[in-house]
Formats: structure tokens, sequence, C-alpha cells
């Protein structure tokens, strides 16, 4: 599986958390045999110019999965879409269950 992970920001910067949660990420998809990319950008106030050239990047690497991962949301719960393939619904439900949201 590929997998890309995009993180849009106007700064370059992102939360500490964001960036522990990616490192864990990316050991969960190593131990799994998951080929996963991150993609970065920064400069521009304009979110959806900032998205198309994130998914440009991505597309390039030819992902089965894009995730999209603002940068300041600690990513949590990712070893069973990693898994099982889950769709995002699949996962949007799981994450809504555990967290009570």
């Amino acid at each position: 599986m590929r997998l890309a992970v995009l993180t849009p920001s106007l700064t370059g910067q992102v939360h500490l958390e964001h960036a522990e949660s990616m490192g864990d990420l990316r050991v969960e998809c190593i131990r799994r045999g998951v080929n996963m990319k991150r993609f970065f950008n920064k400069g521009c106030s304009v979110l959806p110019k900032n998205r198309n050239v994130l998914t440009a990047a991505a597309l390039a690497f030819d992902p089965e999965w894009i995730l999209w991962v603002d940068p300041d949301v600690r990513l949590r719960h990712f070893e069973g879409m990693v898994e099982h393939s889950l769709t995002l619904a699949e996962v949007m439900n799981a994450l809504e269950a555990a967290d009570g949201c």
C-alpha cells in the first residue's frame, strides 16, 4: 500500500503533538510494510491553493490513499486503518465512537 499524508501550513510549522503522531504513524507504516510519504507546503494563505499544490505532489507519488492532517491535529487511531485498509467512512465512524463525538 502507498499512503500520502498531506499537511497544509501557512508558516510551515506544525504543533508538537502533530509531529509526534506523524513519527508514530511512520513507525507503524514501516512495521506493516506500508510505503508512506509526507507532503508539506508553506507560504500561501489561500488554503485551496495550498491543497492543490499538495494534491499535485501527492498524485505524482501515485498513492492508493491520501490522508489530510492539519498541522494542529494529533492523529490517533491509525493502526486499524493501516492494518485493515478501512475506508474513510469506516475510519471516521470509529473515531467518532472512540472519542464520543
